[in-house]
């Protein structure tokens, strides 16, 4: 709810959630809201949950990390998701941080 909140009232560079399964929801429809809301903001997902790639790409993930993960491969998950974003003429967002 709060990222949602948050989604329209700013400006993001990219998302970056986990993705939780809750009964009744598999998968990446626990996030259907979140790519909703986030339009052209990438969205990239960590889980311990298989997710396939290309479901996750045709769904509108930018990326998927699987845990456990090290830090640099969020960050090049991140970097690549904001080239791409770059690439396709997107203005720049303000970055902010929340939980």
């Amino acid at each position: 709810g709060e990222a949602l909140k948050r989604l329209r009232e700013g400006r993001y560079a990219v998302v970056v959630t986990d993705l939780y399964v809750t009964r009744g929801q598999e998968g990446l429809e626990s996030i259907a809201a979140l790519l909703r809301e986030a339009g052209t903001t990438p969205v990239g997902v960590m889980s311990g949950w298989p997710v396939d790639d290309e479901v996750a790409r045709a769904a509108g993930v930018a990326f998927v990390l699987r845990k456990p993960f090290v830090l640099e491969e969020l960050v090049r998950a991140v970097e690549e998701a904001l080239a791409e974003r770059g690439k396709q003429g997107e203005e720049e967002a303000e970055v902010t941080h929340f939980l």
